[in-house]
């Protein structure tokens, strides 16, 4: 099964949307919040219940096509490490939202706006550049993804739990799957 981990350093919200995203690209897939202070989106279930109680075969196996979401609940990364291998071997496809550390995690894609040179801090790829009303025009290195702009109604839909469609935005996000 496909994973992909997501790391956004600089833009929190940014780095929600393109999780979601990513989400939506695969079709069928899970976002799991491995922030502690992450939003609470998507089922009453979280992963810290899935860790107390044991998940449920309706936690480790989509019951309909398209994106969902698994807020964190509280829990770390290491206390949640068997529930993850669970998942990651019976979902589609995953995408582990990491926290905002100061480290990169291992292996995650790296999340941030496309700025200026001067003021953009330095990432190595993969990374997925989200182009901005400032952003250069010059195209970001190899190993990166350059979004357009999304359209408002594709956030608005993604933060709502809604499925958007048609957009550009997801059409480009989806290249991180084919990417890995």
């Amino acid at each position: 099964m496909p994973v992909l981990a997501t790391w956004s350093p600089t833009d929190h919200m940014l780095g929600l949307v393109v999780s979601l995203g990513l989400a939506v690209a695969a079709k069928t897939c899970l976002v799991v919040d491995l922030d502690l202070d992450g939003p609470r989106l998507g089922s009453s279930r979280t992963l810290a219940d899935l860790v107390r109680e044991g998940p449920t075969r309706a936690d480790l196996e989509p019951e309909r096509n398209g994106p969902a979401f698994l807020a964190n609940g509280g829990v770390s990364v290491g206390e949640a490490g068997e529930v993850l291998q669970a998942l990651a071997r019976r979902w589609p496809a995953l995408v582990l939202r990491t926290a905002l550390a100061q480290e990169r995690p291992v292996g995650s894609i790296v999340v941030a706006p496309l700025l200026p040179d001067r003021i953009a801090p330095r990432f190595r790829p993969p990374r997925i550049l989200q182009r901005t009303g400032f952003s250069p025009s010059k195209a970001p290195e190899v190993g990166s993804i350059l979004l357009p702009p999304p359209r408002r109604r594709t956030v608005q839909l993604l933060l709502s739990g809604s499925q958007p469609t048609g957009d550009r935005w997801l059409r480009t996000l989806a290249g991180a799957w084919t990417a890995q």
